[in-house]
């Protein structure tokens, strides 16, 4: 199942980073936790990455059912260097 593999990805993706992510299963969605996550998603934005901010929880939700499996590993790269920085 695509979905199921991309959430695979995604899980293995996010585990090798100090990234503070909320528990997911294989859904749609995942969320990051982050400081000012309306900011971080303006930068993100400029870096490629589309994400929604939920200030109310600090966190950015990301979408990955319609990101291809092979470029999860990039997203979530952008998404490290960015909120890690």
């Amino acid at each position: 199942d695509i979905l199921y593999r991309r959430y695979l990805r995604l899980r293995d993706c996010l585990s090798a980073t100090d990234l503070d992510y909320w528990n997911f299963n294989s859904a749609f969605f995942c969320l990051v936790g982050c400081k000012d996550p309306e900011a971080q998603r303006r930068l993100l934005v400029a870096d490629g990455v589309g994400t929604v901010s939920i200030p109310s929880v600090s966190a950015l939700r990301i979408s990955y059912s319609t990101v291809p499996e092979d470029s999860i590993p990039f997203m979530v790269d952008r998404i490290s260097r960015r909120l890690l920085s």
